[in-house]
């Protein structure tokens, strides 16, 4: 797959049968959205490992900390079930723990670590949203 980055399909007989031919460097390559894709799907599987274990890792821990927050809400805090910034809470978490699962494949990833921090971030603004104009102080989460 990683030969596909530098090459160009072109049609071999008119028809709809291709092949792939070289593109030089110094020429504009014309990729699809496939190529594009299998591009980035492939350098990502070698970033950060195999798609199974990644993809079932982050839900496991997800059900890990829904596990524990029902047991923190459970000790007089509540949460009601529409209530959007719990959902805010849980959707950023959920993706904090998929951004981990990657760090533990690759922790030197810069970038990785600022989608962490972008996150935190948003739910920050989330919860400043949700109390705008409010005269009553935040409730604890």
């Amino acid at each position: 797959m990683l030969d596909r980055l530098h090459t160009r399909r072109e049609p071999t007989d008119g028809a709809s049968n291709t092949t792939w031919t070289p593109v030089s460097y110094g020429e504009e390559k014309e990729e699809t959205f496939g190529q594009k894709l299998d591009a980035v799907l492939c350098g990502r599987g070698q970033e950060y490992g195999g798609k199974i274990a990644h993809f079932s890792t982050t839900p496991a821990l997800m059900s890990l900390w829904r596990q524990l927050r029902a047991e923190y809400l459970r000790e007089g805090q509540s949460a009601p079930l529409d209530d959007p910034l719990e959902f805010a809470l849980e959707h950023c978490v959920y993706l904090v723990m998929d951004k981990m699962v990657r760090l533990a494949a690759s922790p030197e990833k810069f970038d990785s670590w600022l989608d962490v921090a972008g996150y935190a971030g948003a739910f920050t603004q989330a919860r400043e949203e949700f109390y705008a104009g409010d005269d009553i102080p935040p409730r604890k989460l």
